[in-house]
């Protein structure tokens, strides 16, 4: 019996890659297909241009072809989730329609998959079409990201990977409200590969991703990958203590208003990062223990 492999295609307002992007990729899967029968699933997180109209043409053509629709928009990690928990595939390819992440990798992915039998295969990012300082700061992030994990993480790795069910099983397994899926498939473990690329431009259209995206990303990725940050308070906490003592001890012996003031505003700058950062944990906790659905699905406009 073939296997079954689910290519998930995570989407929000892609009418214009999604023609290009399934020309592309179908001639791909067709020579595998006397081995492995594929399904496409488009996650369309609540779309607002013509991409779900554009998906529904493509499956009165090709059987191959799912797809799920979320109530509105949840996120790029919840719109993944959302589509883990619907693939049924001895393995799991995901990728996204704007082709910066190349369909042709996908046959080397199932190749080391199949025949040298690892559990995860992934995109190795090496160097991207932007500005070298973008890059440097990119690396940069990375390289802080694993160096104050919790847990094990992957260098220059996003989510364009394939990995077998066990490890999808794994991945969902964790029930948190702020899944980010690179780091749910470091932290499982088992035999990896990464496989270097360049990324590639878009295909066609305009990317959803700026600046103010790419930090609230980074962000996001250090607070649910590393509780450094709440460490960090401890960790600071016995030097300012030493710092305050040689403070005070100088402003009994000098009556200086400038040591005085300076005491107040070093202390109170702990203060408030030992706030905010328990105020966004706390927060984490508390959207985990009320327990609302990470994401809703609209099935009036899905077909799985």
């Amino acid at each position: 019996m073939k296997k079954l492999i689910t290519v998930i295609c995570p989407i929000h307002n892609e009418q214009e890659t999604i023609p290009l992007f399934y020309a592309r990729i179908k001639p791909i899967l067709n020579t595998l297909s006397d081995k492995y029968v594929f399904e496409l699933l488009f996650s369309n997180n609540a779309s607002t241009d013509n991409s779900l109209s554009i998906i529904k043409e493509l499956c009165k053509s090709d059987q191959q072809i799912k797809y799920i629709t979320l109530s509105r928009n949840f996120g790029y990690q919840k719109s993944l989730t959302a589509s883990l928990n619907q693939a049924n595939g001895d393995a799991v390819v995901i990728i996204d329609v704007d082709c910066e992440d190349p369909p042709e990798m996908i046959p080397e992915f199932i190749k080391a998959w199949e025949e040298e039998n690892y559990d995860i295969v992934y995109g190795q990012r090496d160097l991207r079409p932007e500005p070298k300082i973008i890059l440097w700061y990119r690396k940069l992030f990375y390289r802080l990201l694993t160096s104050i994990s919790d847990s094990p993480t992957i260098l220059d790795m996003a989510e364009f990977s394939l990995f077998n069910q066990k490890v999808k099983n794994l991945i969902l397994k964790n029930s948190t409200t702020t899944p980010f899926i690179r780091n749910e498939i470091a932290y499982v473990g088992f035999k990896r590969k990464g496989i270097k690329y360049n990324r590639q431009n878009r295909i066609a259209g305009k990317t959803h991703y700026n600046l103010f995206r790419m930090v609230v990303f980074a962000v996001a990725g250090i607070l649910t990958a590393s509780t450094y940050p709440l460490r960090l308070a401890l960790y600071l906490l016995i030097p300012l203590f030493i710092l305050n003592i040689g403070l005070f001890t100088t402003y009994i012996l000098t009556d200086s208003n400038i040591i005085m003031n300076t005491i107040i505003w070093i202390d109170l700058m702990y203060i408030m990062y030992s706030i905010a950062f328990i105020a966004v944990y706390l927060a984490r906790v508390y959207n985990d223990v009320i327990g609302r659905p990470i994401f809703i699905i609209d099935w009036d406009n899905s077909s799985v």
